[in-house]
Order: C-alpha cells, then sequence, then structure tokens
C-alpha cells in the first residue's frame, strides 16, 4: 500500500534518485490522505517522481517495475 512512501522517501535521502514511484492502494481515502502527506513533507516537487494509483495489489500495476516494496496488512 501507500505506506512505503517513506521507503521510497528513504532512498532519495541516499541520492538513490527514483524516476518513477507508483504509491498504490485500494482504498481511495488512504491513497488521498497519501497524497497530503507527501505534499506536506515537501516530496511532491516538480516534477514529482510519485503517483498514486487506486489498485488491487498488482493489478494496475504496469509490468516491467524494476522494484516492488509491498507494505502488507498482515
Amino acid at each position: 500500500g501507500v505506506g512505503a512512501i517513506a521507503l521510497a522517501h528513504f532512498f532519495e535521502e541516499l541520492g538513490e534518485r527514483c524516476d518513477e514511484v507508483l504509491m498504490t492502494d485500494i482504498n481511495t481515502k488512504a491513497l488521498f490522505l497519501a497524497s497530503v502527506n507527501a505534499s506536506v513533507n515537501s516530496l511532491l516537487k516538480s516534477p514529482s517522481p510519485f503517483q498514486f494509483i487506486k489498485s488491487n495489489v498488482l493489478q494496475d500495476v504496469p509490468k516491467g517495475s524494476e522494484l516492488v516494496i509491498a507494505n502488507p496488512p498482515f
């Protein structure tokens, strides 16, 4: 889910630039709050690598992603 935003920010702090980060969750409210959180913490600079997508696990994630970080609820 979108809880992995902290990990993406951690990679950026280490100097590893992410060209594109897809933040997914099946819960629309969680996606909205994650985008607010990213904005408040100045992570949505222009151009921003972050995209927020409603998806059930990897269902709507494009194939060929280089790295997948999961934060399952169990």
